[in-house]
């Protein structure tokens, strides 16, 4: 290695030494807490507050694990109170939490008589707690395995295209950056990995990890019903040669689930029969081609895409990623007045009133631009935020596409004339 490279390899082990452990500091904050603790003697006082403290902050996981290391590296010392009051018993102990407690005070400290002669403290303790991303303020979604049970078709094909769907469905939902989407396909190797945490010599600010694993607030859950593949020979009348091809059958269905409650938030099937040339099942594809459909379905039943500005006839959207695809064609909405159940009382959402058509011309991460084909509103003088939605327009095929831009179009027609008659009538 000649010497300038030599220089400049040292120069970036060293910025590395430097710059990692300041990012992994970074990404610790420290809570102070009052709390009390109590014991047989003032140090197993102290101990019982530290603990109480830490499980405040990181939960009980990490409160434990801090409470058993505690234990065994200060289990041979001085439990007299002028030991407990020491400098030395308070460095000793921050340092058997592993940098979970960065310091703490004793703020009082008495005999209470009504608790059996126990020793009461009252501790001011610095907790350590790992900061999770801002995307964990998302809404956080578990996409759980389909069950196949029952389901007709070859045992191999239903197994994969269950595994491929799950995946597919959890990507497609991170895409579209609107949720916190959580695994469960891997969660005994993130157990085993959180569970070595506390385990060796570790960086102080490792252990405020084991009190960050979340909980989802919904899950997507659903049953493989069918996926079958029938083998079809087509014969050219002018030659005489065939062609091989393949009609695919998928059958399944899902719904969203409220944890907390057990709610069913959202409920959808999925039954269609495709041909493919050639006599390859490609459940990759297939796989795909479903996700887009029930991702949309999914992403529309809890976030619709809102029309978040207008320049001209070029509308920006608040939604990218694999959930929009360049020269696609959706409906524009305008929102109209609330609708509020008249048993339940309970929002039904707002009207939706279709206005229009956009294409989308540009897809990016986080957003996307669409231009206006058709609009029964002057979007540039009526725009508002959150007053404008675009929902997709699904139909069988491609050959029925046309035909579903032309019926929805006829249909904003009739109803835009109806609008426009109501209010004629109500003025």
């Amino acid at each position: 290695m000649k010497m300038l490279d030599k220089k400049i390899f040292y120069c970036i082990v060293l910025l590395a030494g430097l710059i990692l452990p300041l990012s992994a500091q970074a990404k610790l904050q420290y809570i102070v807490v009052e709390e009390q603790g109590t014991g047989a003697t003032i140090k197993e006082a102290i101990y019982d507050g530290i603990v109480l403290a830490i499980s405040r902050v990181n939960g009980q996981k990490v409160a434990s694990k801090t409470k058993l290391s505690v234990k065994e590296e200060t289990s041979s010392t001085d439990d007299g109170s002028s030991y407990a009051a020491s400098s030395s018993f308070a460095q000793e102990t921050i340092s058997a939490t592993k940098g979970v407690v960065k310091e703490f005070d004793v703020l009082d400290k008495h005999l209470d008589e009504s608790l059996g002669g126990l020793w009461v403290v009252k501790l001011k303790v610095t907790v350590a707690k790992y900061k999770v991303s801002k995307q964990a303020n998302r809404l956080r979604l578990a996409v759980m395995p389909f069950k196949t049970h029952g389901a007709k078709g070859k045992v191999k094909d239903i197994s994969d295209f269950s595994i491929l769907i799950g995946q597919s469905l959890a990507s497609f939902l991170t895409q579209t950056r609107k949720f916190a989407v959580l695994d469960r396909d891997f969660t005994s190797e993130q157990n085993t990995e959180l569970n070595s945490v506390s385990d060796g010599d570790r960086p102080v600010e490792e252990l405020a990890r084991l009190g960050n694993k979340l909980s989802a607030d919904y899950m997507v859950v659903g049953k493989i019903h069918s996926i079958v593949g029938t083998p079809r020979l087509t014969v050219m009348r002018s030659t005489g040669k065939e062609f091989k091809k393949l009609e695919r059958h998928v059958s399944l269905s899902f719904l969203i689930i409220d944890v907390a409650t057990g709610q069913i938030k959202f409920s959808d099937q999925y039954n269609k029969t495709d041909t493919v040339n050639g006599g390859n099942f490609d459940l990759s594809n297939l796989a795909n081609k479903v996700i887009y459909q029930i991702g949309n379905k999914v992403l529309n039943s809890i976030y619709p895409i809102r029309v978040e500005s207008v320049n001209n006839k070029v509308i920006y959207l608040g939604q990218g990623g694999s959930s929009l695809k360049k020269g696609q064609k959706l409906k524009l909405i305008k929102l109209g007045k609330k609708i509020v159940d008249s048993y339940t009382k309970e929002s039904l959402g707002r009207e939706e009133i279709d206005i229009g058509l956009v294409e989308i011309i540009d897809v990016q991460a986080k957003q996307s631009k669409a231009k206006i084909i058709k609009s029964q509103v002057d979007l540039a003088k009526d725009f508002r935020v959150k007053g404008f939605l675009v929902r997709p327009i699904y139909q069988a095929s491609k050959g029925s596409r046309k035909q579903s831009v032309k019926k929805v179009t006829k249909s904003i027609e009739k109803k835009f004339k109806k609008l426009k008659s109501e209010a004629s009538d109500d003025w």
